[in-house]
């Protein structure tokens, strides 16, 4: 079973809204989503796998970046070099088609990354104003958890 010290918690979510509605440890995975699913950012699926080394994880994310991005479009950031390591980023919005034919204006945003023999993947979901940036911040607030945890 995941320790909870490597997912985040109600302080860096609760400001977006969010609760957690599933805290499945043993699966490495909780789900924290709004009331109704209103607002900005609605879901945040916080996501991680670990291996017994850093090597066994680096294969693991270059190997499962389709699957875990959830085949989504990879946009590149130039400006978050310094985000955990070998951070991938993969968006989905109203112009996708799956989400187009279901009649969904969502945003969705991917963020998958390794820190030592952690991988991680931070899936941010809401309304068609949610921006990367606000998705970058609970990205961001995963990993400095992760690092914590792990030092």
């Amino acid at each position: 079973m995941m320790s909870t010290q490597l997912f985040l918690t109600e302080k860096e979510l609760a400001p977006w809204g969010l609760r957690l509605t599933q805290d499945n440890l043993a699966q490495g995975m909780r789900i924290w989503t709004t009331e109704n699913m209103q607002g900005i950012v609605q879901r945040v699926v916080d996501i991680r796998w670990r291996f017994v080394n850093a090597l066994e994880a680096i294969e693991y994310h270059k190997e499962h970046l389709t699957e875990n991005s959830e085949a989504a479009q990879e946009i590149q950031i130039a400006d978050l070099e310094s985000f955990g390591q070998d951070l991938r980023i993969f968006q989905r919005g109203a112009e996708d088609p799956m989400l187009a034919t279901l009649g969904l204006k969502l945003q969705m945003f991917y963020f998958l990354f390794h820190e030592n023999n952690i991988v991680a993947k931070v899936f941010v979901s809401g309304s068609g104003d949610l921006k990367l940036q606000d998705a970058i911040k609970i990205a961001k607030a995963a990993e400095d958890i992760i690092k914590k945890a792990l030092n």
